[in-house]
């Protein structure tokens, strides 16, 4: 975000089919932090990480407003997030691992895992037939696609693929969005080129944006 600059972070819930704005979903102004990816039940409500406390926060679908699901610090850099198919599990990628949360008790549990498998640093996470898709953060990996498969409980890591990784598209590959069975997502995102103010350079020193097909 540009220096001096005062926003108000939220959530804008839309009609697809006219575009017409219905709700919005705002944190209160001064909010420390700022929301970063959003996931929705089959209901329509709409779970969001703030990366810079660690909270997630909850939307319903039938109007406006914000309510805390998660205390700060619960999940440390929350970014990526994801319901599983039964509504009842969300997971959120954190900087040091995913984290389980059962959605009516709001109890927090880390992935339990092999010592030979890294899921830190996930940017985007989606779920997909009983495991995890996630887009890992290139602080820690020039950018990969990885795949975590979990067991019935949902609540451990049991093995890893690699999907996608040292693709010279890349350069800070984020999110995305899963169509039927294959992964879309932003290979070029050029966020590591944002200028000390929070702003992004002219246009001429970026490239266009790529999308990224990937079959699952």
């Amino acid at each position: 975000m540009p220096a001096g600059v005062d926003t108000q972070y939220g959530v804008f819930q839309y009609d697809l089919k006219s575009g017409a704005l219905l709700y919005k979903h705002l944190l209160p102004a001064g909010s420390r932090g700022f929301l970063n990816d959003v996931a929705l039940t089959s209901r329509g409500e709409a779970f969001v990480t703030n990366t810079g406390t660690g909270e997630v926060f909850r939307t319903s679908p039938d109007h406006d407003g914000i309510e805390p699901m998660l205390p700060a610090d619960a999940v440390p850099q929350a970014n990526g997030i994801a319901v599983s198919s039964d509504d009842r599990v969300l997971f959120v990628a954190g900087w040091l691992g995913v984290a389980r949360v059962d959605i009516a008790s709001r109890r927090v549990k880390m992935l339990s895992k092999p010592r030979s498998i890294s899921d830190a640093g996930l940017d985007g996470m989606y779920f997909y037939k009983g495991s995890l898709v996630g887009i890992q953060n290139p602080d820690l990996h020039p950018g990969r696609v990885m795949r975590y498969y979990l067991n019935s409980a949902m609540d451990q890591i049991e093995r890893a693929e690699v999907l996608e990784s040292y693709n010279p598209l890349f350069e800070v590959p984020t999110t995305g969005t899963l169509v039927e069975n294959s992964l879309y997502f932003m290979a070029n995102t050029q966020v590591d080129k944002l200028t000390a103010r929070g702003t992004m350079p002219p246009a001429e020193k970026l490239t266009d944006l790529v999308v990224v097909k990937l079959n699952l």
